[in-house]
């Protein structure tokens, strides 16, 4: 995968961030990055499957898979050389990066903590769909994503986008991330972000207890266009905490 570590300044070993971006990955959260790698942490981000240069097909099961092949990177021990702490790292996503991010959690019992930014995929099932909600997935991929996104058939594209909105949204599995810290960050406005549904998420941690979790919403749309400065002060501090 076509993939950058933004590697922290010092000796280390520092704690390190994967740093999931979403669909179809114009908005990185490179600043984000930069922002972290300041904070003493070690960022990996990078282009799944079938995307931006990066070989093979893409589908949403795919890049589960390839955070964990991100995760298993960060972990190797060949990897020492980039002064990465494996018993230290934590997974942020956003948008359907929030997705790969809890589902990765949600497996994973080792990580320090997962961030969801405004994540995808949180909804409770809909069913039946909303009306041209078929319609609209192939429209957007026909417009934006068919130079970055290389899939095996838009049909099956479509299907999958489908399945998880009504069967396997991030809201389903949020029990299995209540033993662990989670940081919300998302929108108000439910016209432009997951806003409704990430208060739910966030409802049902609070409710558990899930340790040092929190959960931040601002004014602002799906990219926090006029709210990164306060996006990455939120995710920087929250992460100086893990390690304290």
């Amino acid at each position: 995968m076509n993939a950058v570590l933004y590697t922290a300044s010092g000796a280390g070993p520092h704690p390190t961030l994967l740093l999931i971006h979403g669909l179809p990955g114009n908005e990185e959260n490179l600043d984000l990055a930069q922002a972290v790698r300041r904070a003493g942490w070690n960022v990996l981000t990078y282009h799944p499957r079938g995307s931006w240069g990066s070989e093979g097909s893409f589908s949403v099961a795919n890049t589960v898979l390839d955070a964990r092949a991100a995760l298993t990177f960060l972990r190797d021990p060949a990897n020492v050389k980039y002064r990465i702490d494996p018993d230290r790292i934590a997974v942020a996503g956003h948008s359907m990066g929030g997705y790969d991010a809890a589902s990765l959690a949600r497996s994973d019992h080792h990580l320090l903590g997962v961030v969801l930014i405004d994540a995808w995929g949180v909804a409770l099932p809909k069913t039946p769909l909303p009306e041209g909600w078929s319609q609209s997935i192939e429209n957007r991929y026909q417009a934006i994503n068919r130079y970055r996104l290389k899939v095996d058939s838009l049909e099956g594209f479509v299907a999958e986008m489908i399945r998880i909105e009504t069967q396997e949204p991030v809201i389903s599995f949020a029990h299995d991330l209540t033993d662990r810290p989670c940081l919300i960050v998302a929108g108000e406005d439910p016209e432009k972000t997951n806003g409704v549904e990430n208060h739910q998420l966030a409802n049902i941690l609070a409710s558990s207890g899930a340790p040092r979790s929190k959960a931040v919403f601002m004014s602002t749309d799906h990219f926090f266009s006029d709210h990164r400065i306060e996006l990455i002060s939120v995710v920087v501090d929250w992460l100086k905490v893990l390690v304290n």
